[in-house]
Parts: C-alpha cells; sequence; structure tokens
C-alpha cells in the first residue's frame, strides 16, 4: 500500500548486497568528504569564475555573479532530486475468513495495481513482504537536457573616481560582457525498497517502507566569454590561463549510500458491494533520508486519500477479471507547505490471479501551478502460490521539473 521510491541515472555500480549491507550499518558516505548538494556550487572553486588581468590592470568583476547563478542552478535542481515515486506495498493477493469451512480464502481475482491503493485489504492476521529494486537516470529539467544546462553571470557595476560610468540602473561598455556557463550534469539513482504490510482486522491494513539509496553525480562544467558588440574594448577581459585566468573546463564527482525516507501507511476499507468499493488511506513520508546527498528530499509529508476499485468478473473469457481503480488525494508538506500537491491515480489492472498486466496515469499539481502527468505500465506474475514477480515502467508525459526518461522497478513480493 506504499509507493516505491525512485531516483537518478543509471551508472548501477554497486551490487544490490554491497548497497544493502553498507547502507544499513553506515551513514551516507559521500566521497571525497563533499556532500552532494554541494558539487555544483564548488565547481571553479566554489567562489565563482575569475578572469585574467589584462595590460590595462582592469579585474573581471563575474565572481560574485558567476557564483549565484551556479548557486541558483544548484538549488533549483536539489529541490526535484530526491523526490522518488514508490510503489504499492499492498500484497497482491487478499484474503477473507469463511466461517463455514474455518479457514481463509482467497478473494483475488488480480494481482493488483503498481503506484495504486485498491479498496481491498488482505485480511486479519496477513503478511505481504516485498523487495523491490528501482533504477534511473535524470535527463531533463523543465524539458531541456540536463547535459546542455547553461546560466549567465553578468559583469557586476565597476566604478572609477567615484562614478558608475554605466549609470544607476544600466550597464554600457565593458559591462555588458557577459559569461556563459555550460553545466553537464549526470546524476543516477539506485534503490532498493523493502516493504511490509500487516493485515490488523478484515478491513485494516498498516505498512511500512523503508528504502536503501545509492546515488552518483558527476559534474562537468565549461565556460566562454561573450564580448557585447556594444563593448569599445573587447580586449579588456581575457579567458587566458597565462593572465591568471581560471581553467574554462572544471568536474566534481561524488557518490552517497544510505538510508532514504521512511514511509508509513494505513488502509482502511468502510464500503463494500456490487457497485463500489471505497477505502480511506494516508501516507507519512519522514525525512530519514540525508538530505545534503539526496537520499531523502529533507521533508516531512502527509497524504490523505480516498481509494475506489471494482472488479469486473469474467470479461471476454470466465477467468479474466479488469479492476479499475482511482487515487484522490492530497499531500500536505509540513516542511514547506509551498510543496504541497494534489495527488491522483487512475488506471486499472487485468488478468487472473496468475498473470496479470496493469496500467496508471500518475498525476500531480502543485501550490505553485506546476503540473506532472506520467503513465505507468507493468506486470505480475504468481510464480508459485503467493509468490510473485513483478516489473513496471514509469514513463513522463510531460517536462515539468527534473525528470527521466525512463524509470524501470523489477521486484518479488510473498504474502501469508
Amino acid at each position: 500500500m506504499l509507493r516505491r521510491v525512485a531516483c537518478n541515472k543509471m551508472k548501477t555500480k554497486l551490487p544490490a548486497v554491497v548497497a544493502l549491507g553498507s547502507a544499513l550499518l553506515a551513514s551516507p558516505s559521500p566521497v571525497r568528504g563533499r556532500d552532494l548538494n554541494q558539487l555544483i556550487s564548488s565547481l571553479y572553486g566554489g567562489d565563482g569564475i575569475t578572469l585574467g588581468t589584462t595590460a590595462n590592470h582592469h579585474e573581471a568583476h563575474f565572481q560574485g555573479a558567476s557564483s549565484s547563478a551556479l548557486d541558483q542552478l544548484n538549488q533549483r535542481l536539489a529541490t526535484d532530486f530526491a523526490v522518488f515515486p514508490f510503489s504499492s506495498s499492498a500484497g497482491s493477493f487478499s484474503f477473507a475468513f469463511d466461517s463455514d469451512l474455518g479457514t481463509f480464502v482467497s478473494t483475488t481475482d488480480t494481482l493488483g495495481p503498481i503506484f495504486a491503493e485498491r479498496a481491498a485489504t488482505i485480511g486479519k492476521g496477513k503478511w505481504s513482504v516485498s523487495m523491490y529494486g528501482t533504477f534511473f537516470e535524470y535527463d531533463t529539467f523543465n524539458g531541456k537536457s540536463i547535459h546542455d544546462l547553461h546560466v549567465q553571470g553578468k559583469h557586476s557595476k565597476h566604478t572609477e573616481g567615484g562614478e558608475d560610468p554605466g549609470g544607476p540602473n544600466k550597464r554600457e561598455g565593458f559591462e555588458l560582457d557577459t559569461l556563459d556557463i555550460k553545466v553537464d550534469l549526470d546524476a543516477s539513482v539506485w534503490m532498493v525498497s523493502p516493504a511490509v504490510t500487516y493485515g490488523v482486522t478484515d478491513n485494516l491494513d498498516v505498512s511500512a517502507l523503508l528504502p536503501i539509496v545509492s546515488v552518483d553525480m558527476d559534474v562537468r562544467s565549461q565556460y566562454r566569454l561573450i564580448i557585447s558588440p556594444n563593448n569599445p574594448t573587447p580586449t579588456v577581459h581575457s579567458t587566458d590561463p597565462n593572465l591568471g585566468a581560471e581553467p574554462r573546463n572544471d568536474r566534481k564527482h561524488g557518490t552517497a549510500v544510505g538510508i532514504g525516507d521512511l514511509v508509513l501507511g494505513a488502509k482502511y476499507r468502510f464500503w463494500k458491494n456490487d457497485v463500489v468499493d471505497l477505502a480511506v488511506a494516508t501516507l507519512v513520508k519522514f525525512e530519514t533520508g540525508g538530505e545534503a546527498n539526496f537520499l531523502g528530499s529533507g521533508d516531512t509529508t502527509v497524504r490523505p486519500f480516498l481509494v475506489a476499485s471494482r472488479t469486473f468478473r469474467g470479461v471476454l473469457w470466465e477467468k479474466l477479471a479488469v479492476t479499475p481503480h482511482v487515487n484522490l488525494g492530497y499531500e500536505f508538506n509540513t516542511s514547506y507547505i509551498d510543496r504541497s500537491a494534489f495527488k491522483y491515480i487512475a488506471g486499472f489492472d487485468a488478468g487472473t490471479q496468475r498473470l496479470t498486466l496493469a496500467s496508471e496515469l500518475l498525476g500531480g499539481h502543485g501550490n505553485g501551478g506546476e503540473d506532472r502527468l506520467d503513465v505507468a505500465i507493468g506486470l505480475k506474475w504468481s510464480v508459485y502460490k503467493q509468490w510473485t514477480l513483478a516489473g513496471n515502467v514509469i514513463l513522463p508525459l510531460n517536462n515539468q521539473g527534473l525528470r527521466s526518461d525512463v524509470i524501470t522497478t523489477l521486484g518479488a513480493g510473498v504474502t501469508f
């Protein structure tokens, strides 16, 4: 009943066992002692770009602006970086106690949805345990390739003799020169998500998910001087390292492994009939992951939502069932209220107790007006009794924020 967590670029350099063991026993460990959220800001020494001193002894005043531009880019990316989708941890099977038989009987028609919740619960005293691996790389930021991000550093106001030659509100001459800084970012995440769900009563499930995350980041940058056509002294600024200019290219790299954000959930089915099944659910995500290394989002969220589903049996042939499902709710961000958002999932799962195909539309509308829309497609296969294997992909339908072209998840689960 939870939703799995995902991440960045797909250089899966750590085997699952190594990542799991080291993450459980150790705190987040970025290489070279630098937090990952400082990589972009630390380019060019972390204090901006210094140009060479030319024959007229003019010192190029680009440092503050270039440093600020890199900081702003870093902040915009960091907001989205560790916001991962997480799949449903509810069991693929559900049970009900048959008083006539004196035992639990399976009430499963299909193996369930991917990221959504269905109203059915797993049954009193039943457990569902699952383990999923999710991996992806970020590809775009607001529709632009993250391998070709550009920020601009303007020349600061320069005064001589106590007067600003550009006037109080504009720049002229050499002050119109700018620095164009290209940032090429590789960011990959590999994550293992163990989850457990327990049936407290026939109508109440509780669940927990604690992901273990491995993040790898590589940042390359290059700057170039853009001389304004209105600059009467085009040689006043120099990018020549022999004159003291910063090297044009820089690179930073880091990795981190550790636990992500803990997610706790509860679902209560309050209505069941031949027309529709209804439940209310809540997901609470705690900021247990290391925000400085993008292992967690750095905030606590509470998402109450309504679950509606209905199973249609004997579709096309006797054993085929189709279960449409809808989840509607609002995610309250208790740390950053402006990041709260309306969340919705609509989709269906179709198949049998042996094999199920599912597809879902995943959407969100944030307080700031941003909209995200993805589609998920997945398969679940019951390989032996209540043991299942599953795989799914998430594909973006718009380009809002930091996005991956494809997020892949594989995993297994058992209900007992």
